[in-house]
């Protein structure tokens, strides 16, 4: 199997002469390359280093937020648990200031009255099971 570039003669298996300014291109292609990378590198290295320095400073002006109290918000479920009892406790108003009991005296049950209703014997089963 013949080979372009390569002199089965060589000791060496040096790239025969008309391969050798491809090869110098290729290099000197090479060499540009990793100069430009070293550059772009030092250039992120600074801005790294400004971005920490500017917080650092940052750092200093922000003030710790407030701690919340324990528990408060600790899980999805239990923020969607707090907005659902605000958006229930929000119709119960509503329905109160318009004059619905929540009772039913008014014999209209609809989807909210059956689901406080139904809120209602959950916590109540709970209550009693624990």
């Amino acid at each position: 199997m013949e080979m372009p570039g390569y002199d089965p003669a060589s000791t060496t298996g040096a790239p025969t002469p008309a391969l050798a300014p491809a090869l110098a291109a290729a290099m000197l292609n090479l060499s540009a390359r990793m100069v430009a990378l070293q550059e772009e590198i030092r250039a992120m290295n600074a801005e790294l280093a400004a971005l920490g320095a500017t917080l650092a400073q940052l750092g200093g002006v922000i003030e710790p937020a407030q701690a919340q109290e324990a528990g408060a918000l600790a899980t999805p479920s239990q923020w969607l648990a707090r907005r659902n009892a605000e958006r229930i406790n929000t119709e119960v108003m509503r329905r109160s200031s318009i004059g619905v009991d929540a009772d039913g005296d008014t014999d209209l049950d609809t989807e909210v009255d059956l689901m406080i209703d139904r809120l209602h014997a959950l916590c109540d089963h709970q209550q009693g099971g624990t």
